[in-house]
């Protein structure tokens, strides 16, 4: 009984640790996030579940080699871990690896053929020609599946994807519409909300305010924002920034002055920091801002097209997303 008792406070234990380190990640605090995982991986070196959440840590974070590392090793612990094996995907799709994102996605899907996000990836990652083959896989999924809103909607954008491109631009605009409509429903977002909060910021930050803080902030001029709405060409611009020989890309603010090195440029692509360029500005008054713009029609068209995995809320309903462009 006392064994029994020790093991089911060990299970308990390591439980907790988990879904805090879940919460923790939820919550954008990555750093807690990953102490906690970490700490129970000391304890549980097994664990392979706890090293594919490591890993989506580092995806976050912009770190797709540390998080291809993480995966790896999930999926040595757990061959048969089919969401180890489609980030892992992921991760070697924004390395630019596409061959192997294939084949990444390619065995998730053999391990899970009803894991609908999975498949998602799977039929994207193929050449645009032979995407078409899964149309009638796609559709055929919604009669044999009890699939979630969440999972319909998954299955909507990427149809709309495929039929975008072999031209069918009517039937993908249907598509993308009832997948948006669909994710729509599982979201909390107020266009109103966001129109009062934007309207605060325009009236406290004005020049006559900010001109007082010139001489307060931090007086450096390492930092260059690049900001805009998803799809307006951040990433571009930031490539472009980084190719330069006096700068260093870099996500986060935060861990500047750790990877700076001495650059004379350190470049942060968090676009929706245009949010708080009030503050930037207060806090480090030399700094440069890249606000990148692109026409209404291809910005919100080219967002309309995507379903985010982060919670762009404002994204999924023509006139929200309208008037979240003109806000």
């Amino acid at each position: 009984m006392r064994l029994q008792g020790m093991l089911s406070h060990s299970f308990k234990f390591h439980r907790r640790h988990f879904n805090l380190g879940v919460c923790s990640q939820k919550l954008g605090d990555l750093e807690a996030a990953e102490t906690l995982f970490r700490r129970l991986i000391a304890l549980k070196p097994n664990l392979a579940s706890a090293y594919n959440n490591l890993g989506t840590i580092k995806q976050s974070a912009g770190n797709a080699e540390g998080a291809i590392k993480h995966y790896r090793k999930a999926i040595t612990l757990a061959p048969e871990f089919a969401e180890a094996h489609n980030n892992l995907g992921t991760a070697y799709k924004a390395q630019g690896e596409i061959e192997n994102a294939r084949d990444a996605f390619g065995t998730a899907v053999n391990l899970n053929p009803n894991y609908i996000e999975v498949f998602r990836n799977f039929v994207i990652s193929k050449q645009p020609a032979l995407r078409k083959d899964n149309i009638e896989s796609l559709e055929n999924l919604f009669k044999v599946l009890t699939t979630t809103s969440n999972e319909k909607s998954h299955i909507y954008f990427t149809l709309g994807q495929v039929h975008d491109e072999i031209n069918e631009t009517d039937i993908a605009f249907e598509h993308f519409l009832e997948g948006n409509r669909l994710a729509r429903t599982n979201l909390t977002y107020s266009a109103e909300t966001h129109e009062h909060y934007i309207y605060a910021v325009m009236s406290t930050f004005l020049n006559s305010f900010l001109a007082g803080w010139d001489s307060v902030g931090v007086q450096g001029n390492t930092p260059i924002f690049v900001v805009g709405l998803p799809r307006s060409g951040t990433t571009l611009i930031e490539q472009i920034l980084a190719t330069h020989s006096s700068n260093i890309a870099n996500e986060h603010l935060i861990q500047l002055n750790k990877v700076s090195q001495g650059a004379a440029r350190t470049t942060d692509k968090m676009p929706f920091n245009f949010r708080f360029l009030g503050l930037i500005k207060m806090i480090l008054p030399n700094a440069k801002v890249v606000h990148c713009i692109r026409s209404p029609e291809a910005t919100c068209v080219l967002i309309l097209k995507q379903l985010f995995n982060e919670s762009q809320n404002f994204a999924y309903d023509l006139v929200e997303l309208g008037r979240y462009y003109n806000d």
